[in-house]
């Protein structure tokens, strides 16, 4: 089914609590938007644009879309979001598994190679700024003030950790 703005296709059922992170970064930037006239019950979006795959992540800061597919992280200028420009990439060593962008600063879980920070300072050069080899592969995190959280572990259940993961807690240096 396609969409347009004056046959919006009728959503309601498919959006959850859960998926509300997602959408409302695209909402705010306007790759996606709400129809007039939408009750609290009944949510209508309208394709806007496009960004190309292949895509496992995607995160949007301001005017920029990053994205993660497989071992690559990529740059979109989403000024028009009808028209996305892609700006820089980086490619890893290993998947990346999850990402968290903060300030000119992206945080990256990327398996086996551990926690890698890219510098964005350029998009259209994004270089490695840092990096910290993890004891078992990085499967995801996040970073509050000065501490970067790593999700760390096997996806099997025989590694370190009773689990199979755990959280590692590091300090960010300025």
């Amino acid at each position: 089914m396609t969409a347009s703005p004056a046959d919006p296709v009728k959503i309601a059922e498919a959006i959850t609590p859960w998926t509300w992170w997602r959408l409302v970064p695209l909402l705010c930037c306007g790759i996606a938007s709400v129809a007039s006239g939408v009750s609290a019950q009944t949510l209508h979006l309208v394709s806007v644009g496009s960004i190309p795959g292949p895509a496992d992540w995607v995160e949007v800061k301001g005017q920029h879309a990053y994205v993660a597919a497989e071992k690559t992280f990529t740059i979109f200028d989403i000024t028009d979001p009808a028209a996305p420009k892609r700006q820089g990439s980086y490619t890893f060593p290993e998947r990346i598994w999850g990402f968290r962008v903060v300030g000119s600063l992206v945080y990256v879980a990327a398996d086996v190679f551990g926690l890698g920070i890219l510098d964005l300072s350029n998009p259209a050069e994004p270089s490695l700024k840092g990096s910290f080899k993890t004891p078992s592969p990085a499967r995801d995190m996040t970073v509050a003030d000065s501490l970067v959280f790593v999700v760390i572990g096997d996806l099997r259940s025989d590694s370190r950790s009773p689990s199979g993961r755990e959280v590692l807690i590091l300090r960010r240096n300025p």
